[in-house]
């Protein structure tokens, strides 16, 4: 409908990875709202928090930069966006190359290409990436939990 790819595997293996992301969001909030003593001092705290999550999430800045590169193992956003890369874009063909490429202007023919390329991910990444949203929203979970759960008093980092 939209041109996403049609296969039924790739469909669920994306909602899977989009059910994951939004599961790191909502231990990340939980954990949140575990350490700090209100409304109020959560939501700054995690706004400040996740601002540099969503920065270094993989679309917003440019991964070239030296001094950026290892803010990108910080984010679950960044190994959901290249987990759903890899899964959309691995295998297709493109057969409509525009007349005009060359050196200078590239005609990109594969999907493959788009993944490396285009993006700088890595198809082998992809269980890695499923792999890492899994424990940062185990880690997220059980941390918020193990704070909730030791303190009777509510008594807070914040």
């Amino acid at each position: 409908m939209v041109g996403l790819n049609a296969d039924s595997t790739r469909f669920f293996t994306a909602m899977a990875i989009v059910i994951l992301i939004s599961q790191c969001a909502i231990s990340y909030s939980y954990f949140m709202s575990c350490v700090t003593s209100s409304a109020d001092t959560a939501l700054k705290l995690g706004s400040l928090i996740l601002t540099p999550i969503i920065m270094f999430g993989g679309y917003l800045l440019d991964k070239e930069l030296t001094w950026v590169k290892y803010f990108y193992c910080l984010s679950w956003l960044n190994y959901g966006f290249e987990a759903l890369v890899i899964n959309e874009w691995n295998g297709v063909q493109f057969d409509d190359c525009p007349k005009g490429c060359n050196s200078t202007i590239p005609c990109i023919s594969t999907g493959q290409e788009v993944i490396e390329d285009v993006l700088d991910f890595h198809v082998d990444h992809l269980g890695r990436n499923i792999w890492s949203c899994i424990v940062d929203h185990s880690d997220n979970h059980c941390d918020g939990h193990h704070r909730d759960a030791a303190v009777d008093d509510r008594i807070t980092i914040f």
